[in-house]
């Protein structure tokens, strides 16, 4: 691998910060091995642990200091498939990583919230993407400004957006339809498009903890590349989670399948939280 690089630190709402890594894969040919990611993931977490060693040192990471012998033991994921730290007491710092073609990024949020990081490129959305299953027209046109004023452009911005929500909240797209989600931008914060998501009727009935309220994210275009964050108040984001778990998990034992779970020729492929 490739240099990690330096770290950012990405106000998403005042007083919520995420520190943000990322770096470049090294490959011989076709996708990065499962062995490749998880090096890539605990390098990028070393990292962004050490940047933030002040703040965490008190949790009492497992196993021993992380850059003593790595994240073995430390790194786990949660029921959800959340990635978290394991801490002597209570629950670490909430995690997050993203992979787009040769880069990953990870994203770590020292605080009480559940942080969600996504990539995506407009290349992912030409001509014979079906935008109106995972896009609101009002929200593709308020985008559009924002974002270049090409459609593939909104598309990138809105579904990282949408991506980085529901992994903050743990249920995915397996559970949870992209129109359930609407993208309304509320600013500009120095690089960062900042981002209001609100929830349909339908997820609210589905998950009533969703409607405390609308969800904020931020944006940003990285050498033409959409990078989303999200944050959401732990307790919200596990009640939705684990509402979601026993709604899959009844589904399993039902046998019946929802037509977003990912796989072949899926639009909706969801990726690691």
């Amino acid at each position: 691998m490739n240099c990690v690089a330096e770290p950012e630190s990405v106000e998403i709402v005042s007083a919520t910060r995420v520190s943000v890594r990322y770096c470049e894969l090294k490959r011989s040919g076709g996708f990065p091995t499962v062995e490749i990611r998880r090096s890539a993931e605990e390098r990028l977490l070393k990292r962004l642990y050490c940047d933030q060693r002040d703040l965490l040192e008190g949790m009492e990471i497992r196993e021993a200091p992380l850059w003593h012998k790595g994240l073995a033991g430390s790194l786990y994921r949660d029921q959800l498939g959340r990635p978290r730290l394991s801490v002597a007491r209570g629950t670490g710092p909430s995690v997050s990583f993203t992979f787009l073609g040769d880069r990953v990024w990870c994203a770590l949020c020292p605080g009480p919230q559940m942080v969600g990081i996504d990539a995506a490129h407009r290349k992912e959305f030409g001509v014979d993407y079906p935008l109106r299953r995972a896009f609101h027209h009002m929200e593709l046109c308020a985008c559009l400004d924002l974002a270049g004023s090409y459609p593939a452009e909104a598309a990138a911005t809105i579904w990282s957006v949408k991506e980085a929500v529901v992994k903050a909240l743990g249920c995915g797209f397996r559970l949870l339809d992209p129109l359930d989600l609407e993208t309304r931008p509320t600013g500009l914060s120095g690089e960062y498009l900042q981002f209001s998501v609100h929830f349909s009727e339908r997820a609210m009935q589905r998950y009533p903890t969703i409607a405390s309220g609308p969800v904020a994210a931020a944006n940003t275009n990285k050498n033409g590349i959409r990078l989303s964050f999200a944050a959401v108040d732990s307790r919200r984001a596990t009640e939705v989670g684990m509402a979601a778990l026993r709604e899959r998990r009844s589904r399993e034992v039902s046998g019946s399948t929802n037509c977003l779970e990912p796989g072949a020729g899926s639009v909706f492929g969801s990726e690691t939280l």
